[in-house]
């Protein structure tokens, strides 16, 4: 039995008639490649006809193709808020409407139309489809420097100057909020977290898919410049060994990680990060551990223990490394890790004993 394919672009405009008929948007797979390329106006709405001939029996399916911003839009529903994942195809994004049964989830109100308000707004009869305001289409993956080398688990931490409410208020504003396909809402739900000023994302070393990348891009980046409040310090820390392979302590400096050049960016985190050693194993003796630990911390007169704490409080972070390994004498080292980060919490501390 033969059976031949072809998809063939039928109507576009930016006000366009369609087949009066209840559309879902089609969840990212392989047919709608095949439907974006018949789109022949990239600012236009298209409407594609799916032709199946086998055995001269002809079978339509429609299919109606539309320009978006990103890869993650919205389309507002009776009041309710849908996020919509979309295509890339010769350097634009699109998404996909086909045929629906009306007793599917994810099925839109009757359409008869689709009409271009705006560069990236479309009005039908009773949906709107508009861009997230959140995602950043273009940049790096926020873990772009550790996945190629770890599995992870990753997590990007960022301390902001505001209440934990202000930050949930925040992130409400962000829904809806995209999840890779393989994650189930509760797991995707999971890979954001806010305790005590910290807002976090955690995530593995697998592709979350375009969407996902420029949501969590477009997150980092309105905190990095105050959305919720001033941008103290973060940072991106693959768990599994504990290794911390990018940080800075302002929005601008997360705001080139993520966008700015890469190469400069990587050479300047690359020194960043670099771990100062000190080697204080011979120093069991308190006054002795103090003053070697503020040597190579870069301290002119070197303190004692009983004034060590209060030292290490009030030097510049800008002064200090911000990756710092200890090694201290077996059985005196405990404790030593509470007091350097209850002193500078935004230095990373790695403290063992020998």
């Amino acid at each position: 039995m033969d059976r031949v394919t072809t998809f063939v672009a039928v109507a576009s405009g930016r006000d366009l008639r369609v087949p009066a008929d209840i559309y879902r948007f089609v969840p990212l797979d392989d047919i709608d490649r095949d439907v974006l390329a018949a789109v022949v106006e990239p600012d236009a709405a298209t409407l594609v006809r799916r032709v199946i001939d086998h055995d001269h029996h002809i079978d339509n399916d429609i299919y109606i193709a539309l320009p978006v911003a990103g890869p993650w839009s919205i389309v507002e529903v009776a009041g309710e808020r849908r996020g919509v994942r979309a295509s890339e195809h010769g350097g634009r994004w699109f998404t996909v409407l086909e045929s629906a049964l009306d007793d599917w989830p994810d099925a839109l109100p009757t359409t008869s139309f689709v009409l271009r308000t705006s560069d990236s707004t479309w009005d039908a009869d009773a949906w709107q489809l508009r861009p997230h305001p959140v995602p950043i289409a273009a940049g790096r993956d926020w873990r772009w420097r550790g996945i190629a080398t770890s599995f992870g688990p990753h997590v990007i931490s960022l301390k902001i100057d505001a209440s934990t409410a202000e930050l949930a208020q925040f992130w409400a504003s962000c829904a809806p909020v995209p999840r890779p396909d393989d994650d189930h809402l509760a797991e995707a739900e999971r890979a954001f977290s806010i305790v005590d000023g910290w807002f976090m994302i955690a995530r593995g070393a697998t592709d979350p898919g375009p969407h996902v990348a420029a949501f969590e891009r477009g997150v980092l980046c309105a905190l990095a410049r105050g959305a919720a409040g001033p941008l103290r310090w973060w940072r991106v820390l693959e768990q599994d060994w504990g290794r911390s392979y990018a940080l800075g302590d302002s929005g601008e400096s997360l705001v080139e990680y993520l966008l700015g050049d890469q190469a400069e960016v990587d050479a300047e985190q690359d020194e960043l990060v670099r771990p100062a050693r000190i080697d204080a194993v011979h120093a069991s003796d308190p006054d002795v551990a103090a003053r070697t630990i503020a040597v190579g911390l870069g301290a002119a007169a070197a303190p004692d223990d009983a004034g060590f704490d209060a030292w290490l409080a009030a030097r510049r972070l800008a002064d200090l490394p911000r990756v710092v390994e200890i090694v201290l004498p077996s059985q005196t080292y405990y404790g030593w890790l509470r007091r350097l980060a209850a002193a500078q919490p935004f230095v990373v501390w790695h403290v063992s004993g020998r």
